[in-house]
């Protein structure tokens, strides 16, 4: 699953993977987090690869999980206008995305 937002940030236009921001919780709490922000019921893995990045004054480490959406009808993005969709990885190259997103890609394959 991957999403982009029509605003005019500075990743304005890139296609993202769905995100929440992370403080102490339970993975159970993450995952509804995700529905929160997206809609629909996630199930997170346990685990998942590391990713550091850095951007401006930015330094983000990132967890990246597997998981699973299980309601049909796609994904409700939250509080903003954009798109979203189902992509398999080779479909990936051809769309724009941030080095984040290529980094968390190459560490989850």
């Amino acid at each position: 699953l991957i999403k982009r937002d029509h605003d005019s940030g500075l990743l304005a236009g890139l296609w993202e993977l769905p995100w929440v921001r992370l403080g102490e919780e339970r993975v159970v709490e993450w995952a509804d987090l995700f529905a929160r922000r997206y809609g629909g019921d996630w199930k997170l893995a346990a685990s998942g690869a590391k990713v550091r990045h850095t951007i401006t004054h930015r330094d983000l480490h990132v967890e990246v999980r597997s998981a699973r959406f299980e309601n049909e009808g796609g994904i409700v993005r939250k509080g903003g206008a954009g798109e979203a969709g189902w992509w398999s990885l080779g479909q990936l190259d051809e769309l724009p995305l941030g080095a984040l997103v290529r980094k968390c890609l190459a560490a989850s394959r």
